[in-house]
C-alpha cells in the first residue's frame, strides 16, 4: 500500500452533508462517508452488538430450560418405572394374600376333619 496522496486542503466539519474523512486525489475531492452515514453505521453496530448480547443471554436461558426439561423427563421416566414396580409388588402381595387364605382354609378344613374324626 504505497499510495501517495496529496493533502492540499482537507476540511472535516461535523456537518450532515460533508464528508467526515476525505482525501484529495489528483486535485479531486473524494468523500469517504458523511457524518450521518458514520452515525448510522455506529448505531447499526451498537444495535448489532446489543442483539448479539441478547441472543447469547437467550441461548443461556434456553440451555438452562433444556437441561431442566431433560431432568424432568428423566424424573418422569423414573416415576413411571417406580409405578410399574409398585403395581408388580401390589400384585405379588395380593397373590401372597390369596396363598395365605388358601393355606388357612386348608388348615381349617384339616382341623374340622380332625375334630370330626375325634368325635
Amino acid at each position: 500500500m504505497n499510495q501517495s496522496f496529496k493533502s492540499e486542503k482537507v476540511v472535516a466539519k461535523a456537518n450532515e452533508n460533508e464528508a467526515s474523512t476525505s482525501h484529495v486525489v489528483k486535485d479531486k475531492f473524494v468523500p469517504s462517508y458523511t457524518y450521518s452515514s458514520w452515525r448510522r453505521l455506529r448505531d447499526v453496530c451498537r444495535t448489532l452488538q446489543e442483539t448479539q448480547e441478547i441472543v447469547a443471554l437467550q441461548r443461556k436461558k434456553l440451555d438452562v430450560l433444556l437441561a431442566s426439561e431433560e431432568e424432568y423427563r428423566e424424573l418422569a421416566e423414573r416415576v413411571q418405572c417406580e409405578q410399574v414396580e409398585l403395581q408388580a409388588l401390589r400384585d405379588y402381595v395380593e397373590r401372597q394374600k390369596c396363598r395365605i387364605m388358601t393355606c388357612r382354609m386348608k388348615l381349617i378344613h384339616f382341623n374340622d376333619e380332625k375334630f370330626q374324626k375325634g368325635i
